[in-house]
């Protein structure tokens, strides 16, 4: 399933918009965040919003 394409007009939304609503964000945002997922939208975020988010709050990569 494509879900960047809009089959039915729909405006097209980034995949962090998409996770806005999503249930269990916070738990994906951890998950990505304790095993340094570097790749892809997690969380509803980017991958430089977490690189950011890391220098934030001082998280070591990996731990």
């Amino acid at each position: 399933m494509n879900l960047a394409s809009s089959r039915n007009n729909t405006p097209r939304r980034s995949a962090p918009q998409r996770s806005g609503r999503c249930p269990v964000r916070e738990q994906c945002l951890d998950r990505a965040m304790n095993a340094d997922q570097a790749l892809g939208v997690w969380g509803g975020t980017t991958e430089a919003e977490r690189r950011a988010l890391r220098r934030r709050t001082g998280a070591r990569r990996g731990s």
